[in-house]
């Protein structure tokens, strides 16, 4: 049985340069302690460990337990006692696209799908054989741009690319990607946030944090539209679509939580919390399986309890 199966990793993550990152795993054992969302310890992993880099970009657990945490110089699979790291082979065809990793996420047939700066990756974690996508000028089906921000499947099972031009599809029948760019629609005209996380709500609609606020793709309509807080800053960072009527929005100020029938804004008190002014850039959130929300900011991870 995996190591896995009965834990839970969080991770923790301080970001006070922008070339320097620090992450923890903490790890909460027993199905006693997941109820009641008890952090036992903390394990730390670097260089010494077998890690590639210690600038974490992603860690991300597989449908087998497995651990992946991509780096500025590599991906890594953890397996509970040590690393294996995968990095760019120039003489080898079956090698990652690049080493500076930004994002990942698993079909339902376990392929990880992997995003880089230079390329789209995807592992057959069998063969562990890599197939890569690039950007080709003669070609108007490749890939859009290869310095990509991010990479989501959506429910079903359609894989989104992010880049600096707007959202890629691909189509893997026909092996070709369709592209969205976002400078067809006058609503969107600057360039997103460097990350670009994307969600998944009602409708199939996709949910994007970008450097201009919150934006909807309409998949029916292939259509953007953006969702502005203020009338001065309105970058959003992390976004979760938790039910069909409400989005969450992490912003450098606050966690927002977004009405999407009334297609307006309300702030989320962490007041009670003590929260300092690193504490508001809001980064990542996740929803645990009890409905609870982790908020990973520039000073470690708050925990929301919706009941309380």
């Amino acid at each position: 049985m995996s190591l896995y199966s009965n834990l839970i990793k969080l991770i923790l993550i301080f970001n006070s340069l922008k070339y320097f990152l620090f992450f923890c795993l903490s790890f909460i054992l027993s199905t006693n302690a997941l109820s009641q969302n008890i952090i036992s310890n903390t394990e730390h992993f670097s260089l010494e460990n077998g890690l590639t880099q210690n600038t974490v970009t992603f860690v991300f657990q597989d449908k087998e337990g497995f651990l992946w945490i991509g780096t500025q110089d590599g991906l890594n699979k953890y397996y509970g006692y040590n690393f294996v790291s995968y990095r760019k082979k120039k003489s080898a065809e079956n090698s990652i696209a690049d080493n500076y990793t930004k994002s990942i996420c698993q079909d339902t047939t376990g392929n990880l799908w992997i995003a880089t700066s230079s390329g789209l990756s995807k592992l057959n974690p069998s063969t562990k054989k890599f197939q890569n996508f690039f950007y080709k000028e003669e070609d108007s089906n490749s890939l859009s741009e290869n310095d990509i921000y991010s990479v989501f499947i959506d429910k079903k099972q359609s894989v989104w690319i992010t880049t600096k031009n707007g959202l890629d599809n691909y189509l893997p029948e026909l092996n070709k990607f369709t592209h969205y760019n976002y400078k067809t629609n006058d609503t969107i005209n600057a360039s997103p946030y460097n990350k670009l996380p994307v969600s998944e709500g009602k409708n199939n609609n996709l949910w994007i944090a970008s450097k201009e606020g919150l934006v909807k793709f309409d998949k029916n309509l292939s259509e953007f539209k953006i969702y502005k807080y203020s009338d001065t800053k309105n970058e959003v960072l992390s976004v979760l679509a938790i039910n069909s009527e409400f989005i969450y929005a992490g912003t450098s100020t606050g966690l927002k939580l977004f009405n999407i029938k009334k297609e307006s804004f309300s702030d989320i008190d962490l007041s009670s919390k003590n929260i300092n002014e690193k504490r508001r850039v809001i980064n990542s959130i996740l929803k645990d399986k009890n409905g609870n929300i982790w908020l990973g900011t520039n000073a470690g991870i708050l925990f929301y309890d919706k009941k309380n």
